[in-house]
Formats: C-alpha cells, sequence, structure tokens
C-alpha cells in the first residue's frame, strides 16, 4: 500500500511540474545578440521554428535552476522558441521580432591568389624485429592515421630487420625495435631525412612524423 501511495505521488508532481519561466516577446535590431534565459526545476526542451541557416541559435553553460540561450538573425522576422520541462505539458514560449533595416552586406575583399605551396611526400620505413609481427605492432599498424598520411601521398610500409639490412639500412648497434626512418626520394633515389626513431604508438604521435625538421 504504501508503496502504491508513493507511485501515485511521482505521477502527481511529474503530471503538475511548472513550465519554464521565459520572456514572452522580445524585440530586436537585425543582427543583435540577444539572450533568453529558461527557470525552472528539472530537465528543460527546446523546439523552435526555423533552421540553422536563418537564424543563430545556441545555448551557453547553464546555471543552477536555469539554462541560458542566444539568439541572433540578420533576417527579418518572428521566431519562436518554446520550451518545456520534463514531465508537463503546457510549456512556455518566447517571441523574438526582428524589426528595423537590414544591414547591407559588406564587399566582399579581394584575396590575391596564393601560390600552392608544394608538399614534401616522405618515404616512412618501418622496421620490426624478424619474425610475426606482435599483435601491438599490428595494432599500431592498424591506426587510422597511417592511411591520412597515405592520403597526403607519403608512403608506409614495414619491413623485418633483416629485410632492411638486405635494403642496405644501417641501424646503430642494441636500438631496440620496432623504429620508423624517414626518407624522401629524389631522383630515383631514396634519401634519408630523419634517423631511426622509436615507432610511434597513438594517431597523434603518428600524424606528427610529416613535421620533419
Amino acid at each position: 500500500m504504501r508503496l502504491a501511495v508513493v507511485s501515485l505521488l511521482l505521477v502527481v508532481s511529474c503530471v503538475w511540474a511548472a513550465p519554464p519561466e521565459v520572456p514572452k516577446e522580445l524585440k530586436v535590431k537585425p543582427g543583435q545578440l540577444v539572450r533568453i534565459v529558461a527557470k525552472g526545476e528539472g530537465e528543460i526542451g527546446t523546439l523552435r521554428n526555423f533552421p540553422d541557416d536563418v537564424a543563430f541559435f545556441d545555448e551557453l553553460a547553464p546555471k543552477k535552476g536555469e539554462r541560458r540561450f542566444v539568439f541572433q538573425t540578420q533576417t527579418l522576422g518572428t521566431y519562436v522558441i518554446g520550451f518545456w520541462t520534463k514531465g508537463e505539458l503546457e510549456g512556455s514560449s518566447c517571441t523574438i521580432t526582428v524589426e528595423g533595416d537590414t544591414l547591407p552586406p559588406a564587399p566582399p575583399t579581394p584575396v590575391p591568389p596564393v601560390p600552392p605551396v608544394p608538399t614534401l611526400a616522405y618515404y616512412f620505413m618501418v622496421v620490426r624485429a624478424d619474425g610475426p609481427a606482435s599483435p601491438e605492432f599490428t595494432r599500431i599498424m592498424s591506426d587510422p592515421a597511417w592511411a591520412q598520411l597515405q592520403a597526403k601521398k607519403h608512403k608506409v610500409k614495414d619491413f623485418t630487420q633483416t629485410r632492411a639490412r638486405q635494403l642496405g639500412l644501417s641501424l646503430p648497434v642494441g636500438m631496440t625495435l620496432p623504429v620508423v626512418v624517414t626518407l624522401r626520394e629524389t631522383g630515383g633515389k631514396s634519401i634519408i631525412v630523419r634517423s631511426a626513431i622509436p615507432l610511434p604508438t597513438t594517431g597523434v604521435e603518428i600524424l606528427r612524423l610529416e613535421e620533419v625538421r
């Protein structure tokens, strides 16, 4: 019996939840940024009668017991924003009237053409220990960041230590594998532009490989 009473009280409290308190009407000029404060308890939802490409509407950091929004548009007209509290059916609305003279769009500033900057394509030679690739090495080489480098015309390929030596690559004695050596292909030849460094393990570090100094 007690559980039934508690449940009934919860239902009644939801049904009688008060709608948010918001300003009913606002009048602004084109381009004017206005702040709208919705006060109320519980979860507050919003609904508007305009798309994003007509007017700007976004939320600021909320405060206790209220949510704060901003509105701005250059287009004359009437804009309605509805607010409601979870558990109530009435809701509140704020009608914003944008009136006055619209500002003419500023003429575009001519921008001189900028010649494209040639990008350097690198060859990232990844060298691992002989034998089957370890699960950790496979995980690192499966990172999407490698594909991003390849989309920029960089080349990426992994070699075993023995195969790298057969190709003429000499690594310092005692260096821990895996490593990556950065080369640049010029005139049909590959030139080392950065000696072996430990293989990056995260996407951010992998993308920084092209920052050759």
